[in-house]
């Protein structure tokens, strides 16, 4: 997807993206944002989860998070960007 005009917008005025899955409980999930523009950073929230990342590394400012789902249901993954990189 691409952060743009039109899409939902954080309280400083940033794009973000939402996106809904169902899990089922023992899948492994690997999520991963890249740019050039931006500094990248994921938010995934679920039933008995809660994890963010804003740089895979000091030398990596994409956004990747790898976990189990441990429960099944629904989860929300929000991308949207940590700053500009300007």
């Amino acid at each position: 997807g691409t952060l743009r005009s039109g899409d939902n917008t954080l309280e400083s005025g940033e794009y973000e993206d939402s996106y809904y899955f169902r899990g089922q409980r023992g899948q492994q999930i690997r999520i991963r944002m890249e740019s050039t523009a931006f500094d990248a950073y994921l938010l995934l929230r679920g039933p008995g989860v809660s994890q963010d990342n804003d740089d895979i590394s000091d030398s990596n400012r994409n956004a990747e998070i790898r976990f189990t789902i441990p429960t099944n249901g629904e989860y929300r993954l929000v991308a949207y960007p940590a700053n500009h990189l300007n």
